[in-house]
C-alpha cells in the first residue's frame, strides 16, 4: 500500500458504478458489502419528510438486524414518494440480496438526490448485477474501489470525502475508515449528508450506539453550509470484528471512541470545506455563556445567519452583523460584557468596538481561508463550536438550476 492509499478497515468491500441514474456516465450507485455481519449503529434526518430510506433503516435500527451490504444511490432521494416509494425499496433490497445470497434484512441503503420525482427503481436494479462483479473484483480492498464508491454517492460535491483513523489496542490494531458526500443543504442536525463509518472492531451494540451518538453530536451536528436539513440525512457506523479485537475496557473503548470522533470530524470538515461555491471554513466558537444550550443558541445564530456569511465571503469585517445574531439567538446576556475576536484581533469589548481595533486588522483575518470567530458572553462556562462556511454567488447558481 503506497503513503497515500486510505487504510481500510479489515473485512469490507467496496464498489462504484455509472447506472444511469445520473448524466455522462458518472457513478450514481455504490455498494459496501461487509463479509461478517456488522453491528449496527445509525442517526437519522429529524426533517419531518423522511425519505423511504430513512423509514427502512429506521425500521432495522429497532430490529436489530446486523448489516451486510450498504447499497448508496445518487441522483434520486427517494423522498416524497409515499407508498411507492417504500415498495421500490424493498423490490431493490429483495433484488440485492439475491446477488449477494445474503438475507434481506441485512441490507442497508440510502439514497440522495432530487426530491418528489418517483424512484427509478428498474435502473437501480440494472446497476446492482455491476455492482456485485465490482465487489467480486475488490478481493484485497483497495483504495481505489474505496473511492469509486465515495464518487458514486455525490451529488453537488466537487471531490470525494474519505477519511480513517487507526487506533492501537491490547490486542491489535483497530481501524475506522469512514466515506461522506454533503456540500449544500447542510445544517446541525445531520444535513443533505450521508456518512458510513466503518470498523473492525467487535463491539457490543449498546456501547457501539451510544458512541456514535456522542460522536454525531460532536461532529456532522457540528456544522453548517446553508441552514437546510435534508429528507435523507444519514449516518451510519458498522462494526464487523474482523481484526480480531474485542473492546471492554473504558480506556480502550474511550481510545476507539477518539479515532470513530476523528475520522467524523475529518468528514464534516470536508463538508463544510466543499460546501457548495465556499471559499472559507469559519470556526464559531462562544465561550462563557451561562450554560452549553446557550453558547450553541448564539453559535447557531451567528453561523446560520445569511448576513454574517456573505460578509465573511466579501471579507467585510462588518463585525455589526455578528452582535446582531448575538442578540437575536433568544438567549440573555448582558451586552455591556460581550466581546468578540476574529483570530487574535479583538474587536469588540464590552459591547463596543474596541478602541484599539483597526478595520484593516479584521479584514486581513478574513482574507484567510479559514479562520476563528470567538464570541465571549462572560456570563459562565458554557461552550460550544461549530464550523460554518461563507455565502457567495456560486451557492446561488448551483441551487438556482439544481435539477437541469
Amino acid at each position: 500500500m503506497s503513503e497515500n492509499e486510505t487504510k481500510i478497515a479489515s473485512g469490507y468491500r467496496f464498489a462504484g458504478v455509472h447506472c444511469g441514474l445520473k448524466a455522462d456516465g458518472v457513478a450514481d450507485l455504490a455498494l459496501i458489502v461487509s463479509e461478517a455481519p456488522a453491528v449496527m449503529a445509525a442517526t437519522f434526518t429529524r426533517n419531518r419528510f423522511p425519505a423511504a430510506p430513512v423509514v427502512y433503516g429506521r425500521r432495522q435500527l429497532e430490529l436489530h438486524t446486523p448489516v451486510r451490504a450498504v447499497l448508496v444511490n445518487a441522483g434520486n432521494a427517494n423522498a416524497c414518494t409515499g407508498r411507492q416509494g417504500e415498495i421500490d425499496v424493498m423490490t431493490t433490497v429483495e433484488v440485492l440480496a439475491s446477488v449477494l445470497k445474503i438475507d434481506r434484512d441485512e441490507i442497508f441503503v440510502s439514497s440522495t438526490g432530487v426530491i418528489g420525482e418517483p424512484f427509478p427503481v428498474t435502473t437501480v436494479l440494472k446497476g446492482i448485477e455491476a455492482l456485485a462483479e465490482g465487489i467480486a473484483a475488490d478481493t484485497s480492498a483497495s483504495s481505489g474501489a474505496l473511492e469509486a464508491a465515495a464518487r458514486a454517492i455525490m451529488t453537488t460535491d466537487q471531490v470525494p470525502k474519505i477519511a480513517a483513523s487507526t487506533v492501537m489496542t491490547s490486542q491489535g490494531p483497530v481501524t475506522v475508515t469512514g466515506i461522506a458526500k454533503g456540500a449544500g443543504m447542510i445544517h446541525p442536525d445531520m444535513a443533505t449528508m450521508l456518512a458510513y463509518l466503518l470498523c473492525d472492531v467487535e463491539i457490543g451494540e449498546k456501547e457501539w450506539r451510544e458512541m456514535l451518538s456522542r460522536v454525531v453530536d460532536l461532529s456532522f451536528n457540528r456544522i453548517s453550509v446553508d441552514g437546510d436539513t435534508s429528507t435523507n440525512d444519514t449516518v451510519l457506523a458498522l462494526a464487523n470484528g474482523a481484526s480480531g479485537c474485542r473492546l471492554e475496557s473504558e480506556s480502550e473503548l474511550a481510545a476507539l471512541e477518539t479515532g470513530l470522533l476523528e475520522v467524523a470530524r475529518q468528514l464534516a470538515y470536508m463538508i463544510v470545506k466543499d460546501g457548495e461555491g465556499a471559499t472559507k471554513v469559519v470556526t464559531v466558537r462562544v465561550v462563557g455563556a451561562a450554560d452549553r444550550p446557550a453558547a450553541e443558541k448564539v453559535a447557531r445564530a451567528v453561523a446560520n445567519s445569511a448576513l454574517v456569511k456573505t460578509a465573511f465571503f466579501g471579507q467585510d469585517a462588518n463585525w455589526g452583523r455578528i452582535v446582531a445574531a448575538v442578540g437575536y439567538a433568544g438567549v440573555e446576556i448582558d451586552s455591556d460584557r460581550v466581546n468578540i475576536d476574529f483570530d487574535q484581533v479583538r474587536v469588540v469589548s464590552n459591547g463596543v468596538r474596541d478602541p484599539r481595533y483597526r478595520e484593516s486588522d479584521g479584514a486581513a483575518v478574513l482574507k484567510e481561508a479559514e479562520f476563528v470567530v470567538k464570541i465571549d458572553l462572560n456570563q459562565g462556562d458554557g461552550d460550544f463550536s461549530l464550523l460554518t462556511s461563507d455565502l457567495t454567488h456560486d451557492y446561488i447558481s448551483i441551487n438556482a438550476d439544481y435539477r437541469s
